[in-house]
């Protein structure tokens, strides 16, 4: 596998960051706290959906984010020459992987780990052991037990898939049951088969058949039955027909009778009309008189009122000339002298004892009389002034007035011409009496006719269809009298019941013989079926024995593939291959050890000094030499397995290492380089020893 591109959106310390690498050895440099560890963690969350750090994944989203800002994780990445996308969000459910050579984009969690796992053939063990190894875990290797040493490097050469296969296999092998039906015996069917031919031989022996004369003396009973039993039916139609005839002919003369009395309530309904039409005309001509007396009358109360307005042309004589509707001047004097008198009236009333208020001088009595005129001026003033206003209003509508006398004057010519149009008896008219209306309407009067009418037509119709039937009646009677004149049956039995008594015999026999032939012909498919039955329990049973040693020959494969068989051998050699490569690489190394296999899975050390005697185990070994273990053992497994894992990365592979111990990191540098060029290997190293960037084919800085 090749990493391209790296994109990390809000990850850590990385708001957006996008990494391309090469190839070969990339190095990945940059101050403490820039955030180059959390570079390969997230390359680990990309491909296993954990976290590289503690806690929740979701932790690791950048902080001081507001909420709902996404936080995501994304590569482009090829695999043996075929490109594929993996993108993961950690705030949320999202997440896809497409594979470019089959177009393949799944988004189901479940879907892309088993598409990882089937096309990169890696877990998150091997992953997290081998591929991403994380600052200050290259000898974590050494302190797992043994047994899971053994676990771990069977995932990283794919022994683990003989364990899913020896599970496979034993499921297949219990799931997969024999389909016979053991309820029954070999022994249970043929004794079935047994009893069915005994059977069928004693229902063969007990046949019988019916003879020809039975069987003739059956048809002619049958026949004998057939014609008294027509000769019955024929009975019971002349009977039938008999009573139809006489309800016919009664409904005849019953709807006869009705059919009268509707023609009568028809005709006399006919004359009620007559007579109410009649009524009508006399009724319309009273109404005619009584409108042209009306007529009359009103032409004459016009005419008086037109030869009134004619003879009220004239002006009276009390109205005003039209040119001079103003006060006369008597009107004027008198109103003058009306207020002079008024004014003296309001002085003298506040005067006491006869003093003027004004000179105080003694008023004389003249002036007092003088105040008794004012009555006279005052009813002179008002008759005046009521004739002006008369006068007035009498030349405003003169106009109108005039108009309408002409008008009138115009109008009684034409009002003479209408009367003498009239007839000359026209004043007789005003005393003729209405004749009062009938109870029943004249319309109601013709429904109740049309009514009578319509029932009538029915009767008629139902008179006919009553005779056509008694027609037919009488016809189909004397047929039947006919029939019954000719028939002679035949006397083959002494009576019918003597027929019906020898046919309910001859029946029984003939179910009889019918239910032997049954039981027969069920005897012999059931002989069949049990035949069958056996034939199909041998095939089956074939079948059975065929699956078992099948099934014992899965559970013999199966025990191939225990762990303690198959996969031990191949763990072995897996170790001793890998124990091989690490001591080339530890003495590449200067290391002062070297290992030796153990049948557990473990490894053990042989020292070369004075120190230690023998061969010890692992865990004798110091920090720096664990740390060189560690780092041997990944490279030995890479180039053993480098096709299948791909990629490697190493975060500060120099941890644990002195000083002076430089050189052996810069000789795995030299191992991983000859790994990239030779198996294309790419590796990810993340260091502060600047010392070995030269070793480097590409240097990215977070600077």
């Amino acid at each position: 596998m090749i990493l391209e591109t790296l994109n990390l959106v809000n990850f850590c310390q990385h708001r957006n960051l996008t990494l391309n690498f090469s190839p070969g050895l990339n190095a990945i440099v940059g101050s403490i706290g820039s955030g180059k560890s959390n570079i390969l963690k997230a390359i680990r969350f990309l491909f296993t959906n954990k976290s590289g750090n503690a806690g929740k994944k979701e932790d690791d989203i950048t902080y001081s984010l507001e909420t709902g800002v996404a936080s995501s994780v994304s590569t482009v990445s090829s695999h043996r020459g075929v490109g594929f996308e993996l993108f993961r969000s950690l705030n949320a459910s999202r997440r896809f992987l497409k594979w470019a050579d089959e177009e393949l984009k799944l988004t189901a969690e479940r879907d892309i780990a088993e598409s990882l796992k089937a096309r990169l053939g890696v877990d998150s063990s091997v992953f997290d052991e081998f591929i991403v190894v994380n600052q200050g875990k290259l000898s974590t290797i050494i302190d797992l037990a043994p047994a899971d040493r053994m676990v771990a490097l069977q995932g990283l050469v794919g022994l683990d898939k003989f364990a899913q296969l020896y599970t496979w296999l034993g499921n297949y092998a219990t799931t997969n049951v024999p389909t016979v039906v053991t309820a029954e015996s070999e022994e249970g069917i043929l004794a079935s088969i047994s009893s069915l031919e005994n059977q069928l031989a004693e229902a063969e022996k007990q046949q019988f058949s019916v003879t020809e004369e039975e069987q003739e003396k059956f048809q002619k009973a049958q026949e004998f039955i057939a014609k008294h039993s027509e000769l019955d039916f024929l009975k019971a139609q002349k009977i039938g027909i008999a009573n139809r005839l006489s309800e016919v002919v009664n409904y005849q003369h019953n709807q006869s009778a009705v059919l009268a009395n509707q023609q009568a309530a028809i005709a006399k309904a006919k004359v009620d009309i007559e007579n109410e039409r009649n009524l009508e005309k006399e009724r319309a001509a009273i109404g005619s008189k009584t409108a042209i007396f009306s007529h009359w009358r009103n032409l004459q109360n016009r005419l008086v009122y037109c030869q009134q307005a004619t003879k009220e042309m004239e002006i009276p004589s009390w109205v005003f000339p039209r040119d001079a509707l103003q006060p006369t001047p008597q009107m004027v004097q008198a109103e003058q002298q009306l207020n002079v008198l008024l004014h003296l009236k309001k002085l003298l009333t506040g005067a006491a004892n006869k003093i003027c208020p004004t000179c105080f001088q003694p008023l004389k009595d003249e002036l007092f009389v003088s105040l008794d005129a004012i009555p006279q001026w005052q009813q002179f003033l008002d008759s005046e002034r009521n004739r002006l206003n008369q006068s007035i209003s009498f030349w405003s509508g003169y106009s109108s007035w005039q108009s309408a006398a002409q008008a009138a004057q115009l109008e009684i010519p034409q009002i003479m011409k209408s009367l003498s149009e009239l007839p000359a008896d026209v004043e007789s008219y005003g005393s003729l009496a209405a004749i009062p209306p009938s109870p029943v309407a004249l319309p109601v009067m013709e429904a109740n006719l049309k009514k009578l009418e319509e029932q009538a037509t029915s009767l008629h119709s139902s008179l006919i269809a009553a005779e056509t039937e008694a027609n037919t009646l009488q016809g189909r009677q004397s047929e039947l009298e006919s029939k019954l004149m000719a028939f002679d049956p035949s006397y083959s039995f002494p009576s019918v019941e003597e027929a019906v008594k020898f046919s309910t015999t001859h029946k029984d026999k003939l179910q009889a013989q019918a239910e032997a032939k049954g039981a027969l012909v069920i005897l012999k498919q059931q002989l069949d079926a049990t035949r069958e039955k056996l034939n199909a329990f041998k095939v089956e049973a074939a079948k059975a024995q065929k699956f078992r040693d099948f099934r014992s020959d899965i559970l013999a494969a199966r025990d191939i593939f225990h762990r303690n068989n198959l996969p031990s051998h191949l763990s072995k050699e897996a170790l001793s291959s890998l124990a091989y490569q690490m001591n080339k690489v530890l003495d590449s190394f200067g290391a002062t050890y070297r290992l030796c296999e153990s049948k557990d899975g473990a490894f053990s050390v042989r020292f070369f000094d004075d120190s230690y005697k023998g061969i010890q185990p692992d865990t004798r070994l110091s920090g720096g030499e664990r740390s060189q273990f560690g780092l041997a053992m990944r490279i030995a497994s890479h180039s053993l397995w480098a096709q299948d894992l791909g990629f490697m990365a190493l975060d500060e592979p120099t941890y644990g290492f002195s000083h002076d111990d430089l050189r052996c990191v810069e000789v795995a540098i030299n191992h991983l380089k000859k790994l990239s060029t030779e198996q294309g290997l790419q590796i990810i190293v993340i260091t502060h020893e600047k010392s070995l960037l030269p070793l480097f084919d590409k240097v990215i800085s977070l600077e």
